[in-house]
């Protein structure tokens, strides 16, 4: 018997550089169960940074690339380093596109991965699938020392613990198929439960951190045969799901877990889904219309961001504090993360053609996107201020152009930074391509996309608008033996790549961003209100000098200007390649 592939057959009738799988090939390949490991069997792709994550296309950033769900563009918008995410087992079909992709395609210099899910058929089908990954059978991570410098320059080692780290996931899900009206309308359902458990110490092993998410899956498909030549697809899905990390003191040397010093809480993903008509009408032309939203979230919180401010203690004020036996100085489990609430919605509208025309198949198209990012961040505590500690000699001039007053050694600055707004990017696009069957033979491609870009302050101004990105492409296939085992291929074409939401965020929304000085009176012992353990609190004094509001940044207020002849970020591609089937099978074996 002859086992059935798991590789691509040369594409002759395709100028792109693309693997396109299914679901059940990659079942029966010793492959994560994710779209990233996926992606990475196509020759190109590689994991990206180790910190970052996310996915390398030939060379490219990992912010570069595009990920589409039923058409339904998914892809973060904010910083473009993630994208939302699906059970393994929601997908069908996997393209990914690493170069020379159609006009249909733009906003990416990277690549492409284009999947398509399940659906349901006349047949009943159910399944249920458990996957379980032990801490036990995980590898070990490696510590590791490397050699920083203090602030004269002088090398001083620091030690990276990691050795210690545990992760353990289970997750199980369950999914029904069918006619609810047969030949008519069909239904696919999913859902997954996922639950996982990480421990973890910081980089120093000073604590440790319990993490835990139970988070659900859910996700249909269903489609209505209206007629034989009409259809209407419904899309829906949720990847929405938490983390709450529960932090303690601890002692590397001993192995021995300490006193609860915090717990925070992580909430991300959202709800996504589509509707899309595709209609055939005369045997030569078909038309596709789709609507859909995508939805994210990024939201930080800690039962102690209302009562704690965070509180560092400058190097300048190391010799005191280390006479102190270096107690906690807070009772906020961060001494730097901000509180963030933050919202993503893309809308998505798209039109798409086809018309065969003898030896042409004429497509072209137009898309729009509205991507909304609402985000806030400010400091934790009762004044939104964060406490910097430092060791000042009287007389001293401090930030605000106030002197330190005579008989004060210490001085706590207060800042209060807190930012935000709503921020919405409009995008745009149409196409137009010829795929021109010159010969049976040999194809050639020839296309033009034009995109426009709208970014918006706070108050819904622009501030930066890119108009007109013409992006042609061109390509072509050859057949070289006729028989569809061997191609010669080309292309040579434009892609431009959009600015992310954030540079809204950070250049064109209200700012408030202002330092305080007090007088340092000392420090006197408090109880933390969530853990119920001791810390030293600081003892504000007198406010030296005015409030330095020098910073402040109304909305819409664009103190760093854009320049008027921005230009947005573009790459021109060129490929030449060449795929040949090197066994061809020519029947079967018993």
């Amino acid at each position: 018997m002859v086992g059935s592939r798991v590789v691509n057959r040369v594409d002759v009738f395709s100028i792109e550089t693309a693997t396109n799988v299914s679901r059940e090939e990659i079942a029966r390949l010793p492959v994560a169960q994710n779209l990233g490991s996926v992606a990475m069997l196509a020759p190109g792709v590689i994991g990206g940074n180790s910190s970052l994550g996310g996915l390398s296309f030939g060379g490219s950033s990992i912010a570069e690339n595009s990920v589409y769900i039923n058409g339904l563009n998914v892809t973060d918008f904010y910083r473009r380093q993630s994208y939302s995410s699906a059970p393994f087992a929601f997908y069908d079909q996997f393209q990914i596109k690493t170069g020379g992709y159609s006009v249909e395609f733009g906003r990416s210099t990277g690549g492409v991965i284009n999947t398509v899910t399940r659906r349901g058929t006349n047949d009943f089908k159910a399944g249920m699938q458990v996957t379980f990954e032990p801490e036990a059978l995980s590898s070990t991570a490696e510590d590791h020392r490397y050699y920083d410098t203090d602030g004269a320059g002088n090398p001083v080692p620091v030690d990276y613990r990691a050795s210690r780290d545990k992760s353990s996931l289970i997750k199980a899900n369950v999914w029904a198929s069918g006619p609810v009206v047969k030949d008519r309308l069909f239904l696919f359902a999913m859902y997954e439960q996922r639950n996982s458990n990480t421990g973890f110490t910081n980089t120093a092993g000073t604590t440790w951190s319990d993490g835990e998410s139970g988070n659900g899956f859910w996700g249909a498909k269903m489609d209505w045969a209206i007629t034989d030549n009409h259809l209407l697809e419904l899309l829906a899905f949720s990847d929405e799901g938490d983390t709450e990390t529960t932090t303690y003191a601890y002692n590397w040397d001993t192995d021995q877990r300490g006193a609860l010093s915090g717990i925070s809480t992580n909430e991300s993903g959202g709800d996504s889904g589509s509707i899309t008509y595709t209609g055939r009408f005369g045997e030569n032309f078909v038309a596709k219309a789709m609507w859909g939203t995508n939805r994210s979230q990024s939201v930080v919180y800690s039962p102690a961001d209302k009562e704690c401010a965070q509180v560092i203690i400058n190097s300048s004020y190391n010799a005191v504090y280390n006479s102190m036996g270096r107690p906690p100085v807070s009772c906020h489990p961060s001494t730097t993360a901000s509180v963030v609430d933050h919202h993503d919605e893309r809308e998505v509208g798209r039109l798409d053609f086809e018309w065969t025309l003898g030896d042409h198949l004429l497509r072209f198209g137009l898309d729009t996107e509205t991507m909304t990012t609402d985000r806030t961040t400010f400091y934790p505590g009762p004044t939104g201020q964060r406490f910097t500690i430092y060791s000042y000699a009287p007389g001293a001039v401090l930030g605000n152009g106030a002197t330190v007053p005579a008989g004060v050694t210490a001085v706590a600055m207060g800042r209060e930074r807190a930012d935000g707004g709503v921020f919405d990017t409009e995008a745009s696009a149409w196409y137009i391509e010829d795929n021109w069957n010159i010969t049976p033979n040999f194809l050639l491609n020839l296309g033009v996309r034009m995109d426009n870009l709208d970014y918006k302050t706070a108050t819904g101004s622009s501030f930066i608008e890119l108009d007109e990105l013409v992006s042609p492409r061109v390509g072509f296939s050859l057949d070289m033996k006729g028989d569809g085992s061997t191609k010669l291929f080309g292309n040579a074409g434009r892609y431009y790549l959009p600015v992310n939401n954030i540079i809204n965020y950070t250049f064109a929304g209200g700012l408030t961003d202002e330092y305080t000085y007090y007088a340092l009176s000392g420090w006197t012992p408090a109880t933390n209100p969530v853990t119920g353990t001791s810390y030293m609190q600081p003892v504000l004094g007198a406010q030296i000098g005015p409030v330095d509001d020098s910073l402040n940044i109304g909305v819409g207020d664009l103190r760093q200007s854009v320049d008027r002849d921005l230009e947005a970020m573009y790459q021109d591609e060129f490929i030449l390649g060449f795929q040949t089937m090197i066994i061809k099978a020519t029947g079967r074996g018993a």
